[in-house]
């Protein structure tokens, strides 16, 4: 019996009709497990997953594949999105068994959740070296059934590498001269992995690494990257933004790309990718102003408005790679449909011979079936980035983009994930914070108002008078475990209202939360996926969280940036202070793969000494001069608003140690950091 007809995750009712007899995740599928004595076949996936509907339509509907995992597994379907800490054992665990992780992750597990073989797609029929499903299935059955004593060596074997992944990986230490390497040194030592042709970092295929590009650009604009650094890092930017990567008709980004020039992407589209490909646009914005930037910012806000936020004003986790049963179908063109949308205005129908220049629509496609992904050609950079010209592209884009209106579109999963949604709503801060337009600004704005209230109500519990609610992981599951993730990124959106708006309840919101982080999550030096206080709930462990970079901005990562912030904020180095040992290891990770450290490396690269605060005073919150004034304060700067300082318009200038220059009133302040002017030669 199928049990995920009552399940509210999309996912899970996508295979809700499969021979398969799925147990949702839970202690009934494994106490049926123990009773029978049979492995468990764990599936983890998500809605949007492409290659998890190949792998349904190939294997899960089949009814012989089904009859012969009913008979012989029990069956157990996961929405990696409604159980992350589940998702990550299992994708660590890929690793022990020689496999790379990704989705549709296949679990074969003991009764007690121990895994003895993990893989991810299998086909139906073998291809190449990847032996098909069935095959898999049989084999395991075998062993199961025959040499239990293996399997639980393999599976003991497993978990103790869960526990310890990297035993005797004590590579030699990377003695630094002074606290960080120099951005330029980051970079020069990353010189060999460069791709000069196509931007970006090694081979197909490639992701955004949209924090590393924000700490590239934080570092730009803070005036110390060298110009050919620089000249790689506009390169890579534009190659996404002018690439199949970004959504040219309707703005925000596929997941990543399959091939190296970031022309043809995996299509399905993720709420994290949205706020990370706005955080780094609004920081390019700052040195990089060009409209090809400023449009992808209001494009995607656009985008989120229209497709992502759901009637209660939270936003959707992702959607689909597929419509009508074929990858792309929703966002590609033949040359015939360009030509189309040409002819609907009359304007475009005289640029025709541009248009087809500057945009790329071979003949035959760039796709399948004669399909192209819609792509500007960089070569003409130069001529389409022209204001006049620029026009065009943006009227051609919205042609498309009414053509596209008319076909059926991919699923939208209006799950709501905690953490994405609350990441989003820093990345909504940063752009009325740095990005200079004032239409973008007011766009930002009117979507953080919009989504607040369901925000709250769709993840924040009451729990009747305690001093800090707790979080809800999804809108699909009435209770959740508490996840590092959600209260990091929780922290972080905190702090980010709070020097927006002054409100003291956000600031005391970022403290109380700091605090619980540490009381939860915190334990031998290291910090864990899920509450500490948790682990008897769970008969699967709770492992430490990783440090590098998954889809998203490591948590981990976050939460020291946040007590380096809190150290000036509040002039206490408590938490800090309990990072030492910490902060010592993972900045050895961090150099070590700078990369996939991304959100490391913004974390650590500035001294202790650089961070700052403002205190001032809280009338000057919406003011148009020091909105104007506050672009100029990148991450290591903290605001501290304070309503008695409104009298006088006292503010300050500190370091978590000492104030180094003060002033009343807010042209004092512009004074004070406006550039000195050269002395008059004449």
């Amino acid at each position: 019996m199928n049990r995920l007809k009552n399940e509210k995750s999309a996912y899970l009712k996508q295979h809700e009709s499969n021979p398969v007899h799925w147990f949702p995740y839970g202690l009934e599928a494994i106490e049926v497990a123990k009773k029978e004595n049979k492995p468990i076949f764990l599936s983890i996936g998500y809605s949007s997953c492409h290659w998890c509907h190949v792998m349904a339509d190939e294997s899960f509907e089949d009814q012989e594949t089904a009859k012969f995992l009913n008979e012989n597994f029990v069956n157990i379907k996961v929405d990696r999105e409604e159980f992350p800490d589940i998702d990550q054992m299992y994708q660590r665990s890929a690793q022990f068994f020689g496999r790379n992780g990704g989705w549709p992750l296949s679990a074969f597990l003991t009764p007690d959740m121990k895994p003895f073989f993990v893989g991810t797609y299998f086909p139906k029929t073998p291809k190449g070296q990847v032996p098909s499903f069935n095959n898999i299935l049989e084999e395991l059955n075998r062993v199961y059934s025959t040499d239990q004593n293996l399997v639980q060596q393999n599976a003991d074997k497993a978990m103790e590498f869960l526990k310890n992944p990297y035993p005797g990986d004590q590579p030699e230490r990377i003695e630094l001269q002074g606290h960080f390497p120099h951005p330029n040194s980051v970079l020069d030592a990353l010189k060999e992995y460069k791709d000069e042709t196509n931007g970006g970092y090694g081979q197909a295929p490639k992701f955004p690494m949209f924090a590393y590009w924000e700490y590239c650009f934080e570092q730009m604009a803070e005036g110390i990257v060298s110009k050919e650094h620089g000249e790689f890092i506009i390169k890579t930017v534009d190659q996404m933004l002018f690439g199949g990567l970004y959504d040219q008709a309707r703005g925000g980004v596929h997941r990543y790309s399959t091939d190296e020039a970031f022309l043809v992407p995996h299509f399905e589209k993720m709420l994290y990718d949205q706020a990370g490909l706005l955080k780094m646009l609004s920081k390019a914005s700052l040195v990089y102003p060009a409209p090809h930037i400023l449009d992808g910012i209001a494009q995607t806000l656009n985008y989120l408005r229209s497709e992502m936020q759901s009637e209660q004003g939270y936003f959707f986790s992702a959607q689909d790679a597929d419509s009508e049963g074929q990858e792309g179908l929703y966002f590609t063109f033949t040359l015939d449909e360009a030509d189309e949308a040409i002819a609907s205005n009359e304007k475009l129908e005289a640029k025709r011979e541009e248009i087809l220049k500057w945009f790329v629509f071979p003949a035959d496609g760039n796709f399948e079936n004669g399909l192209s992904v819609v792509s500007l050609n960089p070569q003409h950079k130069q001529e389409f980035l022209q204001q006049d010209n620029w026009q065009i592209v943006r009227d051609f884009k919205n042609a498309l983009l009414n053509q596209r209106k008319e076909r059926i579109p991919p699923m939208t999963d209006n799950k709501g994930v905690a953490s994405w949604n609350f990441y989003l709503i820093s990345a909504l801060v940063d752009i009325i914070q740095y990005v200079r337009i004032p239409s973008i600004k007011d766009s930002a704005k009117n979507l953080l108002e919009s989504s607040m209230k369901g925000i709250h109500e769709g993840f924040i519990l009451d729990n009747g008078g305690e001093t800090l609610s707790r979080i809800r992981h999804t809108t699909t599951k009435d209770k959740s475990h508490h996840y590092l993730e959600d209260y990091s990124f929780f922290a972080d959106m905190q702090l980010r209202l709070f020097e927006l708006t002054g409100e003291q309840t956000f600031r005391n919101n970022f403290k109380t939360t700091l605090d619980f982080i540490f009381n939860e999550f915190f334990k031998d030096n290291d910090f864990y996926f899920r509450s500490t206080t948790q682990d008897q709930s769970e008969v699967y462990p709770n492992l430490p969280t990783e440090k590098f970079d998954l889809s998203f901005r490591s948590p981990m990562s976050v939460v020291i940036e946040l007590c380096r912030k809190y150290t000036v904020l509040f002039g206490d180095s408590s938490f800090w202070d309990k990072l030492e040992n910490t902060v010592d290891d993972f900045k050895q990770k961090t150099l070590r793969n700078p990369l996939n450290h991304a959100q490391g490396l913004r974390s650590l690269c500035y001294p202790d000494n650089a961070y700052r605060v403002l205190k001032a005073p809280k009338a000057w919150v919406g003011k148009a001069d020091f909105l104007n004034l506050w672009c100029q304060f990148l991450s290591r700067f903290v605001i501290d608003f304070d309503e008695s300082r409104n009298a006088d318009e006292s503010w300050q200038m500190c370091t978590a140690s000492s104030c180094e220059f003060d002033g009343k009133s807010l042209q004092s302040l512009l004074e004070k950091l406006r550039p000195a002017q050269p002395p008059n030669q004449g």
